[in-house]
């Protein structure tokens, strides 16, 4: 057959044109009822079925962009991301650092005396350590900004949003909010980047590990107050 200045072809044979033809909608080479793409060099795979209402139809759209990627060794991890992964052992190195058991006694003691006020050992130690937490977390909210900034630098577009890392300040495991968002888009864009992610987790399962073994020790002596019954004694609260 003959396409606008083509050259007769086979229905097994791609034909050459004689002249330049723009690319279109022409009839199929191989004789088939329908249409075919000619991109101005060469048949494609692209083809279309007539229709009654209409013979021909549009080009075909463009594949869909994938996920933009980076180029091959481009860093993924840099200071800031590694400071906000570590930044849990800090409470978690000053919170072992406290005597449980003794502050479980210390709790009783109050109890009776009924002198558990802003300025007693458990809610000392408490204020402390809410202190030491919130300020960690609004350096983690800072370090998430300036590891965004890093990333955008080294040529991840659109990377997680920094402000995520805010969950800090509502759970000691909040930090992995940000980690986990971070992580999923650097992995799509560059195919790597784990590690944060797998230290961050290890930490806060080690954080929440302890965290359960310092509250035995310290419900330990008030355990063994209930079990005597003096706890509920009003004559040892009044003493």
């Amino acid at each position: 057959m003959y396409v606008r200045g083509m050259t007769n072809v086979s229905d097994s044979a791609s034909p050459a044109p004689a002249q330049p033809i723009p690319a279109g909608w022409y009839p199929d080479y191989t004789g088939a009822p329908r249409l075919r793409w000619w991109d101005g060099s060469a048949w494609t795979d692209h083809v279309s079925e007539p229709t009654a209402a209409n013979e021909t139809t549009a080009a075909p759209r463009p594949a869909v962009a994938p996920t933009q990627t980076v180029p091959a060794g481009t860093p993924t991890g840099n200071v800031f991301i590694w400071l906000i992964v570590l930044l849990p052992i800090v409470l978690i190195v000053l919170r072992s650092t406290l005597d449980y058991g003794q502050l479980g006694v210390e709790i009783l003691d109050e109890s009776r005396r009924g002198a558990s006020g802003v300025f007693g050992p458990a809610n000392g130690l408490s204020v402390a350590l809410s202190g030491v937490s919130l300020l960690l977390a609004g350096v983690t909210v800072l370090l998430a900004y300036f590891d965004v900034r890093r990333l955008r630098a080294t040529g991840f577009e659109r990377p997680f949003p920094w402000p995520w890392a805010f969950f800090t300040l509502i759970s000691g495991v909040g930090v992995l909010v940000y980690v986990i968002g971070r992580t999923v888009v650097v992995r799509r864009r560059s195919g790597r980047g784990l590690a944060p992610l797998f230290v961050a987790i290890a930490i806060a399962l080690l954080g929440i590990v302890l965290g359960a073994v310092h509250n035995a020790q310290l419900m330990g002596p008030i355990f063994d107050e209930f079990g005597t019954g003096d706890i509920f004694d009003s004559g040892s609260l009044d003493s």
